[in-house]
């Protein structure tokens, strides 16, 4: 089955979780005997193109860049939509795909553009994937006319998103949401990571608004101060964003807190080698308080790595079982979780492991595929 998406970014190595998302998907639907395929821009995609599992057609006409001002982004897709939307009908008749998956109402391009969808819905299939609720004011008419519109089947990637999304949403009541959860490629946590001896506390979330890293570190220096461990941070930068600025705010804060040799910012890192170095931490942290799903989490729990999250959104279903929760902005309460973990670390290892294998049979990216491809047979969608 050749299977669509239209996303603005894709490619190897994007630190963003919807980004991410989508490559895993794509490898697990190829790696099931499928042919996915992304209409994209040149953002990410012009390099390694040889090494995507996808087979990529990039509109020049897209944007390559995002200033961060989503507004901005909303009038390039719609100044440009006419250009867009040719391209999108070249894509069609170039690779004639038997489903088509938008991801998600603004980032996914067509809807933005005002393509015709409810006339492509009744020739091809057409899904609408939601991975946030866009509830930012430039977002919402465009999220709103998502329930308007004849997509086939609508996904969005946790319980939680769908209840968020009905709670916010009042023409989506009506509408069917079926649950698409976000996957990992369990090759990555199979096989054993080359062992370091150096002790350290991981976040493998980015820097950037929302992600509340500037709380871990004031966390951290007071649990470093009982504590020989180090502090390893994620620094790359956000694909079709900027977060020089959040960077910048943690490296004074660093500074400031006279953490310069116990936290390290690692900003040549490649989302290839989270497995590996999770693998090596004693600790993964994620302090953010708002997470429609937590990939990041995932990759932790799957490691069999202790975890400690903020007690909130996602965070609260997804790994309930196995997760150390703090109170969401409290300082205070999440170094006395840290400095508890690292007591009793042997406690926390063991059930940490014993979860692992759970999340690696329930997000792996071949069995969601198979999830997808179950979800369009079983509607008769072909």
């Amino acid at each position: 089955m050749k299977i669509a998406f239209t996303f603005l970014t894709y490619g190897k190595n994007v630190f963003g979780g919807i980004e991410n998302a989508l490559f895993n998907l794509t490898k697990g639907l190829k790696d099931i005997g499928h042919e996915p395929i992304v209409f994209t821009s040149s953002t990410y995609s012009n390099s390694h193109k040889d090494n995507l599992p996808a087979k990529i057609f990039v509109s020049k006409h897209l944007p390559s860049h995002y200033d961060g001002i989503v507004s901005n982004l909303i009038n390039q897709l719609r100044d440009r939509s006419a250009k867009i939307n040719k391209d999108f009908d070249l894509f069609l008749a170039t690779y004639t795909p038997d489903y088509i998956v938008v991801v998600d109402p603004i980032w996914g391009i067509i809807q933005s553009t005002n393509y015709p969808i409810n006339q492509l819905s009744s020739k091809t299939p057409v899904a609408i994937s939601y991975h946030i609720a866009n509830t930012w004011r430039e977002t919402k008419d465009i999220m709103k006319s998502s329930f308007d519109l004849n997509y086939n089947v609508r996904f969005a990637v946790s319980d939680f998103l769908v209840k968020e999304i009905k709670k916010t949403y009042i023409n989506s009541k009506g509408c069917k949401i079926l649950t698409l959860p976000n996957s990992i490629d369990t090759n990555l946590y199979s096989t054993a990571a080359p062992i370091t001896h150096e002790k350290y506390i991981f976040c493998n979330s980015r820097i950037a608004k929302g992600k509340n890293v500037d709380l871990l570190v004031k966390a951290f220096h007071n649990v470093v101060s009982t504590n020989p461990i180090k502090l390893k941070l994620c620094a790359g930068d956000f694909p079709f964003g900027e977060t020089s600025h959040e960077i910048e705010e943690i490296r004074m804060l660093i500074r400031k807190l006279s953490l310069e040799t116990k936290v390290e910012l690692l900003d040549a890192m490649k989302w290839n080698e989270i497995p590996s170095i999770i693998a090596n931490s004693a600790l993964v942290v994620l302090p953010s308080t708002h997470e429609t799903f937590g990939i990041a989490a995932l990759e932790a729990s799957a490691a069999g790595i202790p975890l400690i999250v903020s007690n909130t959104n996602n965070f609260k279903h997804l790994v309930k079982e196995n997760a150390i929760f703090f109170k969401p902005n409290s300082i205070i309460d999440l170094q006395t979780k840290m400095k508890e973990v690292l007591r009793n670390y042997g406690k926390y290892k063991e059930n940490a492991i014993k979860y692992s294998q759970t999340f690696k049979e329930r997000y792996d990216n071949r069995v969601v595929a198979r999830k997808l491809v179950d979800e369009v047979l079983h509607h008769n969608l072909l």
